[in-house]
């Protein structure tokens, strides 16, 4: 199954507060800070991503802090609108295609993907 960025964006943002664009790119996050992006963006808690990466969730909250300000968001799902914004999103099975960076162009219809539909 594919599914566009562009699609799961328009999902997301249709009730996400929008946040200040800044120009960053997860290359300029620590590994760490991608890591807790990308839990964040797959549903983790805070709990879950302080086991899944044998942290503490003291150190968790720090590297959420830390994200945020890089990356210019307030909440959480807006982290998640950047996150897949940016490819950090990982789904078993489906491949986010990034603004048509397989060659083809990018499918822009704003459908409700199935597996956001039964959030």
């Amino acid at each position: 199954m594919t599914i566009t960025a562009a699609a799961i964006t328009a999902s997301l943002t249709a009730s996400v507060p929008s946040a200040p664009t800044l120009d960053v790119r997860p290359g300029d996050l620590s590994s760490r800070e991608q890591d807790v992006l990308r839990l964040i963006a797959g549903g983790m808690s805070n709990q879950e991503i302080a086991g899944s990466l044998y942290l503490s969730i003291n150190s968790v909250k720090t590297y959420i802090r830390s994200a945020y300000r890089r990356i210019g968001v307030e909440r959480r799902s807006q982290a998640v609108v950047w996150a897949v914004q940016h490819g950090l999103l990982e789904i078993p099975g489906v491949t986010i295609v990034l603004d048509g960076s397989d060659g083809s162009e990018a499918d822009t219809t704003s459908q409700e993907p199935a597996w956001l539909a039964s959030a």
